[in-house]
């Protein structure tokens, strides 16, 4: 079964501790987009290689999550 997609909305405190839970569930989810209205949060280690939006509307419509 393929990892539910899922998209993080707001990347301070609690969404890079979001990030950081749900990638040591890799076999049932997988992060594929990050949202925040400062940019400046995707700098560090754990966001690198997904998808970051500054406009939460960008990120529904990338069609990149399933929920």
């Amino acid at each position: 079964m393929k990892p539910i997609r899922i998209g993080i909305i707001g990347f301070g405190i609690m969404g890079s501790n979001h990030l950081k839970h749900l990638k040591t569930q890799s076999e049932t989810y997988e992060v594929t987009a990050l949202c925040d209205t400062n940019p400046e949060r995707f700098n560090c280690e754990d966001a690198k290689g997904i998808a970051q939006f500054t406009d939460y509307r960008q990120l529904l419509s990338s069609g990149l999550c399933d929920m």
